[in-house]
């Protein structure tokens, strides 16, 4: 792994001694007479361009490398702030023609593991529609911005359908979770429940009240751009409101878009192998990284008492999948 945020960090550090070195250089003959010679003009200009040319992907690499806090929302929106820089650094060739250079070098390796957006994991869209600030607008908006008008719309139909998908899946466990609810009730309503039939059959030709929750939730507006937004405190106050999609953002807000935490993203290689571990396979490594983070990680303080509700909601909801039953009636007997 290389060491470039190492170079960042000593960088940035640097230029804010700039005037410290120079004067060491006036009072100091033997610093002068290093190795290299001490920094000039230019050096310092071209420290000043690599330091704002990594500093976005300092940025960005600690944002979506967190581990105690939503990432998966934010991914696509991180990835269009790496585009837009492209962009604008690549033309800017007679102003500065070094971070020109750098970015175009830099775009062509980002390319070569992110420039197929239809090779993306489809979930890293479906994620952004989940953050009521953006929805399925900021999806569209972003890649009609960046990319080929056919390939986003192509993409956009797919997100779509893929979202409709798992509205359709979750749907299924939350309806047999209702069905098996009303199934325990008193069963001397039959007349009222036969008329409440009638009435469903009638209201559903109305294609005004035949909106899901997914037409709802889109067509509401979005929520205004605050620093002290709390995603998912949204949806835990408005699951009452769309249960089934809160359902599915619990899952996919969940993930982390990165699979090494920030506290172990830079300078990882060098502690996990060495000369006497260089042989591990990739899922011992990521076992190690994964270990070393749980580990040394600092404590969260959890209320158990305020999370034990949703805890026993969470089992509800669960206990209806078979194959997560076997997998722990195995642990129990084992």
């Amino acid at each position: 792994m290389t060491r470039w945020n190492s170079t960042y960090i000593m960088l940035e550090s640097a230029l804010k001694f700039q005037k410290a070195f120079k004067r060491l250089c006036e009072k100091c003959l033997e610093y002068e007479m290093l190795e290299g010679g001490a920094p000039n003009n230019d050096d310092w200009e071209n420290a000043k361009c690599f330091v704002k040319f990594l500093k976005l992907f300092f940025e960005i690499t600690k944002k979506v490398s967190g581990s105690t806090y939503v990432t998966s929302s934010t991914y696509f929106m991180e990835h269009c702030n790496i585009l837009d820089a492209f962009n604008t650094w690549m033309g800017c060739h007679k102003d500065d023609p070094i971070l020109a250079n750098m970015a175009i070098n830099m775009k062509a390796k980002y390319e070569k593991y992110w420039g197929d957006v239809s090779k993306m994991n489809i979930l890293v869209f479906v994620a952004v529609i989940f953050d009521p600030r953006c929805k399925f607008q900021f999806v569209s908006w972003g890649l009609n911005l960046y990319y080929d008008e056919k390939i986003a719309a192509s993409l956009c139909e797919k997100v779509k359908g893929s979202l409709t998908k798992l509205f359709e899946t979750y749907s299924c466990f939350s309806n047999k979770s209702q069905a098996e609810g009303v199934a325990q009730e008193v069963e001397g309503s039959q007349v009222v429940t036969s008329q409440f039939a009638k009435f469903e059959k009638d209201m559903n030709k109305d294609p005004n009240l035949n909106k899901n929750e997914v037409d709802l939730y889109l067509t509401e507006p979005r929520e205004t751009q605050n620093p002290d937004f709390d995603i998912l405190n949204w949806w835990k106050v408005n699951s009452t409101k769309y249960p089934t999609l809160g359902l599915i953002a619990r899952d996919i807000l969940a993930m982390p878009i990165s699979t090494v935490a920030s506290e172990s993203a830079f300078s990882t290689g060098g502690r996990v192998l060495s000369c006497y571990r260089s042989s591990l396979t990739p899922h011992t490594v990521e076992a190690l990284i994964c270990a070393q983070n749980w580990l040394r990680s600092s404590p969260l303080t959890v209320d158990i008492e305020e999370h034990l509700e949703d805890l026993e909601k969470l089992e509800e909801e669960l206990a209806p999948i078979p194959q997560l039953n076997e997998g722990l009636s195995d642990m129990e007997s084992d």
